[in-house]
């Protein structure tokens, strides 16, 4: 008689269905935390990368304050033209 068969039957249905489920609660997390992993990576690399940029004072990264005044004014004849 193999060992599979000293196991009663109402424990081998709970086993075929909480293994799957376990399977892909595992492989979920894992994921998880793969993806959790290279977007840190990604968002290190952004950081690195504007930090040895030269900051360039006509790019739209920068905001003047004439330029966030224009946006920030209720009508468009109180904005300041530039």
């Amino acid at each position: 008689m193999p060992a599979f068969g000293l196991i009663l039957m109402s424990y081998r249905i709970i086993g075929v269905v909480v293994f799957p489920v376990v399977l892909a609660g595992g492989s979920a997390a894992l994921a998880w935390r793969l993806q959790d992993w290279l977007y840190g990576r990604q968002l290190a690399e952004r950081v690195a990368g504007r930090e040895t940029r030269p900051v360039d004072s006509g790019s739209r990264d920068v905001a003047s304050p004439r330029c966030m005044l224009n946006e920030l004014s209720p009508s468009p004849t109180q904005a300041i033209a530039d």
